[in-house]
């Protein structure tokens, strides 16, 4: 039951929320929402099944969902949407501005520390693969960049996230030869 609620979960995030970035959004809201309206009920039903006396009576000592209950699958729905939005945080920023809800979202998502380190690191790893190779223009690469920091400035205001995901952009267009020209 465990196995299926958690596949549940994964599946309902990536199939609702995937490539859905609009500008305002209200995609932690209706998560939450579901995970307690939807979710929660569900597993409260089919504990209430397991749980029934084989002669079918229903026990006085019936088993409920705490609220403490579904908050903690409400944590593990916003930890999945921000696995989500990490994963597409490469095309989100290419996408930027209309894509600035994807970034509010994941604003819920990196609370805490790990997550933050997570996704700084995510990142990074798809710029290398995908925009500073010697493929990509200059071009392209200070117009993502522009875009990253913009991004990055409304994910994490003060500025550590972006000092994380700059230097080796920075570093990258120091060692081309055309970057002065193109700037």
């Amino acid at each position: 039951l465990a196995s299926v609620m958690n596949v549940m979960m994964t599946e309902f995030v990536r199939a609702a929320y995937t490539s859905q970035w609009e500008t305002s959004t209200s995609v932690p809201q209706h998560l939450r929402h579901w995970i307690e309206n939807v979710f929660a009920r569900l597993a409260v039903q089919i504990l209430a099944i397991i749980h029934t006396p084989h002669s079918g009576n229903q026990s006085s000592n019936t088993l409920d969902v705490s609220f403490g209950d579904v908050e903690k699958w409400q944590e593990m729905g916003i930890a999945r949407l921000g696995a989500l939005r990490t994963s597409e945080l490469f095309d989100v920023i290419v996408e930027w501005p209309a894509s600035a809800g994807a970034v509010e979202d994941l604003r819920h998502f990196t609370t805490h520390t790990a997550a933050r380190t997570h996704v700084t690191q995510s990142f990074i790893t798809a710029l290398n693969q995908r925009l500073l190779h010697p493929g990509a223009s200059t071009v392209e690469i200070l117009q993502l960049y522009i875009s990253i920091i913009r991004a990055f400035h409304l994910l994490d205001p003060r500025g550590v996230l972006l000092d994380r995901i700059a230097r080796p952009i920075r570093r990258y267009l120091r060692d081309r030869d055309d970057t002065i020209k193109v700037i």
